[in-house]
């Protein structure tokens, strides 16, 4: 078996397989979800989104915000990427961890909820209906990478794979 460990998307991924290529085409499309999705890489079209509260988003992004929108719908609201301003109020974005007031709170709570996303899907744009929103996809990109990297593994005719990032596991 040939095994592989990196680190991507903030946690450990390992790949093993019995094919020598496995790791590298799992490991690839995990670096391109990654550089789309990641709120911590400057360009990424999430980074654009929280930035310009606004974006021409690419077909995975659109797609996993989307679904992330259907699993807030059908959580009533216990599933939100909106929750970025609430991620950077306790500190957990520039790791100043810190106890906000309560009305800090219930201020940064305005800017949170699935429903202040719009989507124009005539052009693929994502935008926010309050600019100072911010989503953070923590909480699906890593899922939604390893099943990319899996579509990747059946396209090149590898059929036995475990995929392993950070939890999100996939065994092939």
């Amino acid at each position: 078996l040939y095994r592989d460990k990196r680190v991507m998307m903030g946690s450990f991924v390992e790949v093993v397989s019995d094919h020598p290529q496995a790791a590298g085409i799992v490991f690839s499309e995990i670096k391109r979800v990654e550089d789309i999705l990641s709120r911590y890489k400057q360009e990424s079209e999430v980074s654009l989104l929280n930035k310009n509260s606004q974006v021409r988003a690419g077909s995975d992004m659109f797609f996993v915000i989307g679904k992330a929108k259907e699993f807030w719908l059908a959580s009533d609201g216990a599933f939100d990427i909106t929750v970025g301003p609430l991620v950077e109020l306790w500190g957990f974005s520039d790791r100043n961890y810190r106890f906000p007031q309560d009305e800090q709170i219930k201020k940064t709570l305005t800017l949170v909820g699935a429903n202040k996303i719009i989507f124009l899907e005539s052009d693929n744009v994502i935008k926010f209906s309050l600019p100072e929103m911010k989503i953070d996809l923590g909480a699906i990109a890593a899922g939604y990478a390893v099943d990319c990297g899996v579509k990747a593994l059946r396209q090149a005719g590898i059929k036995n794979c475990l995929i392993n990032a950070g939890g999100e596991i996939y065994c092939l």
